[in-house]
């Protein structure tokens, strides 16, 4: 018989080469959590320099972005840059600010920022013009770039209330809800697609029931304004007049609405311009519908209403009663039909 001379035995080694495997699994696992901090944290070196960068940019530009205070956090798998008392400056004098501000996204995914606001917020404008004042229940929007700049843009708000602050309670706009959405045509990615709406928009009336609106749309050869650039085929479908193809608008209050759709132009003159087919339910309520869109003791909400019910075709929509119509918008005078309704004020002011 021979025997073992090195008095080992097979399960002993067997338990020596796991050890190893589990010592070299360790050290790997080390090393990786060693290399993925150190560039973690080389990275957010960087980045706090170019925002340092950025502001000390703005500064000598004769403009003003500041925080308080500013962290810049979110290790191991993110970036949350959080800036209190954010402040935004002009250099004529206009300013902006919000109480927190905060900005995150994934270590693996940096083109897509998530950016969130807290109240309040206060905006001034170069002139005589008041501070106008804001505060909300939540504020978030989703923004993803690319290598060119912005390429879509979803934006939520929650209770939002808006004022002056000479006079708070005249003025003072107030919804539920709001949500913006921007983003390349999928077909034609020149366009630009836009989605807006809103839920219990009230403007100082406490017993108005509030109005819902939602505006679907699209801007000819507008993409690339997310990303700053000016194309030189904007506006192209209409021959270079600033214009917006509403595929829908609706405005809804109670169980009344006015929707409509058309092409809305802006010509040189400032007046805005367009046919629009309108299909008024509960048309006796048309007036309540779009009353929180304009200024206390407007006439145009009432003489609208009016001119539906006088000049409108009667039929019935969603087993209501209904009224179709044509709104037109020309030469600065809103009419339905014949009738004219109101006189229009030029965007630019007084030509």
């Amino acid at each position: 018989m021979t025997s073992d001379q090195s008095g080992s035995t097979p399960g002993a080694s067997a338990q020596k080469r796991s050890t190893r495997k589990y010592v070299v699994l360790a050290s790997a696992v080390a090393v990786v959590i060693g290399g993925w901090s150190a560039a973690w944290f080389t990275a957010r070196s960087y980045l706090d320099a170019e925002i340092t960068r950025v502001m000390e940019t703005a500064a000598a530009n004769g403009a003003e972005l500041a925080c308080l205070e500013r962290k810049l956090t979110g290790f191991p798998f993110r970036f949350e840059l959080t800036c209190k008392d954010f402040v935004l400056r002009d250099p004529l004098g206009g300013f902006f600010s919000v109480a927190t501000l905060r900005a995150v996204t994934l270590v693996y995914n940096p083109m897509h920022v998530i950016i969130e606001a807290d109240s309040p917020m206060a905006a001034f404008r170069s002139g005589d013009s008041p501070i106008q004042e804001a505060t909300w229940g939540s504020f978030r929007s989703s923004v993803r770039f690319n290598t060119q700049g912005l390429t879509k843009l979803d934006a939520v708000i929650e209770t939002p209330r808006f004022f002056s602050s000479d006079n708070p309670a005249q003025g003072e706009v107030t919804m539920t809800t709001a949500e913006l959405h921007l983003r390349p045509t999928p077909d034609q990615p020149a366009n630009l697609d836009i989605a807006f709406s809103f839920t219990g928009l009230k403007t100082g009336d406490p017993a108005h029931p509030g109005t819902d609106g939602a505006l679907v749309g699209k801007v000819s050869g507008a993409a690339p304004l997310l990303g700053g650039t000016i194309p030189l085929d904007l506006f192209a479908d209409t021959d270079g007049v600033p214009a917006i193809a509403l595929s829908q608008l609706r405005l809804a209050s109670g169980d009344a609405s006015l929707s409509t759709s058309g092409t809305l132009k802006l010509p040189s003159d400032g007046y805005l311009t367009g046919e629009f087919p309108l299909v008024a339910i509960q048309p006796d309520k048309a007036g309540q519908v779009i009353a929180p869109l304009f200024p206390p003791a407007t006439p145009f909400p009432e003489a609208l209403q009016g001119a539906l019910v006088s000049f409108g075709k009667k039929t019935e929509r969603e087993g209501k009663p209904a009224i179709d119509a044509t709104l037109s918008l020309a030469a600065g005078t809103a009419r339905i039909g014949i009738l004219p309704v109101a006189q229009m004020q030029s965007v630019y002011g007084e030509q």
